[in-house]
């Protein structure tokens, strides 16, 4: 995913100064420090989604029987 961002001058000098490894660890962290707020709008889109056509227990376990089948080639007992 290639994502354009303006960062500043002095930021971007000293982000071009780290070593590979060191710009891989700052990649890292940045993705953990803010993992909850890219996660948390698609999770609520899920969540609006499956209250609007929730799914019963007997059509959850069609579905799994049939990934059950597609990856084992046979059903579950």
């Amino acid at each position: 995913m290639n994502l354009a961002v303006k960062v500043p001058v002095d930021m971007d000098n000293l982000i071009q100064q780290l070593s590979v490894k060191d710009k891989i660890k700052l990649a890292h962290e940045l993705e953990r420090q803010t993992r909850r707020q890219r996660w948390t709008p698609l999770l609520n889109r899920i969540q609006k989604r499956a209250a609007k056509n929730p799914l019963t227990d007997k059509e959850i376990a069609i579905i799994v029987k049939g990934a059950d089948r597609d990856i084992n080639g046979k059903g579950r007992r």
